[in-house]
């Protein structure tokens, strides 16, 4: 049962850090309109959880890790950057959600699993040994 529970676990993770990561791509898509401001501070709770997760996930990875703290950086809540021209957020706000879209796509194949051929090896339990 616990067996069971574990797989659950990781496959929520991995669907969680996929749909993260779309969420923001498509959100950032959207902040090219003239939207409230308050939009614009949930957007950047979303992006900067966003860029979090995926630095987890990818962590091996110097570049991912270097990218997504400068997003994260970019777009926290708590100590925002003022570009205070529209025109300049449009670019970056476009770039990012590519980036979070190819995470998305990448998180999404690496989801399947392949499951080793157990068929032609020789099993080995302790209570089988001959003493």
């Amino acid at each position: 049962m616990d067996v069971k529970i574990a797989v659950m676990i990781v496959t929520l993770h991995k669907n969680i850090s996929s749909y993260v990561s779309l969420l923001s791509s498509l959100l950032l898509l959207l902040a090219a309109f003239n939207l409230p401001i308050s939009y614009f501070s949930f957007l950047r709770f979303v992006v900067t959880l966003g860029a979090i997760i995926i630095i987890i996930k990818k962590f091996k990875s110097l570049f991912h890790i270097l990218t997504f703290l400068l997003i994260a950086y970019l777009f926290n809540p708590l100590f925002p950057v003022y570009l205070y021209d529209k025109t300049i957020w449009i670019p970056i706000d476009i770039l990012t959600a590519l980036l979070f879209l190819i995470m998305a796509i990448s998180i999404g194949k690496n989801k399947k699993e392949v499951k080793p051929d157990h068929t032609n090896t020789e099993r080995d339990y302790g209570r089988d040994k001959i003493y």
